[in-house]
């Protein structure tokens, strides 16, 4: 009998042992997907493709503005190179934060390393990056209609 209860007790535990492994291995390959997509997307950079850049973009962004008007959007910075520094992930691991540091040329200018924090969601099983709409500027002194 007690021999039959220290039998229940192992598969117990190792029952709870191969979950928490098969969480902790979910979580791991998770954060590697968000790693390959955030290197994908910052190669769509420095390749200039900004059909594929917009793809990147959560589904707010892409109803916002359309890829035709994201891509004739004029750039002059040039993105050169890019290093994943860090992810962290929301404790309920559908958002996640990433810094990367990234090698920019702005107007003959090189800025090399200059720190970029980035903040990605999950929508339909994929990650995504959050990007802010830019509203239209407003003059604070508008002159008076006639």
């Amino acid at each position: 009998m007690k021999l039959h209860r220290i039998s229940r007790a192992l598969v117990l535990f190792i029952v709870l042992l191969l979950m928490a492994g098969c969480a902790t291995l979910q979580s791991k390959e998770h954060g590697q997907s968000l790693e390959k997509r955030v290197s994908e997307y910052m190669q769509a950079q420095i390749d200039r493709e900004w059909g594929n850049v917009y793809a990147f973009f959560d589904s707010s962004y892409r109803k916002a503005v359309s890829r035709e008007n994201f891509i004739q959007t004029p750039r002059n910075i040039a993105f050169k190179a890019f290093k994943v520094e860090e992810i962290k992930a929301s404790p309920s691991e559908d958002q996640a934060t990433v810094k990367v540091r990234i090698d920019i040329e702005f107007n003959g200018f090189t800025f090399p390393d200059a720190p970029q924090t980035q903040t990605w969601i999950i929508e339909n099983g994929n990650w995504f990056l959050k990007k802010a709409i830019k509203q239209k500027m407003v003059p604070l002194f508008q002159q008076p209609e006639k």
